[in-house]
């Protein structure tokens, strides 16, 4: 019981900081650290898929879908 708890508190701090962080980092860090819990060690695939699956998203949905996501602090 105690470990569905963990997705669920990332799942509430990735919608606080989304504003302050950006679509890209928190996203990044979410994926991260849900690839952890769900007993993933590769690290590089860790890597890979939380830097290339946000960014691809961010650039589909600006570019293409026209929609503006929150950029963060670094990005602005």
């Amino acid at each position: 019981m105690a470990g569905t708890c963990y997705p669920w508190l990332a799942a509430i701090i990735y919608y606080l900081t989304i504003e302050w962080l950006g679509m890209l980092i928190s996203s990044a860090l979410l994926l991260g650290f849900l690839m952890l819990l769900g007993d993933e060690r590769r690290y590089w695939l860790i890597a890979t898929i939380s830097v290339l699956l946000p960014t691809l998203l961010y650039l589909f949905f600006t570019y293409i879908g026209n929609v503006v996501l929150p950029p963060g602090i670094f990005f602005r």
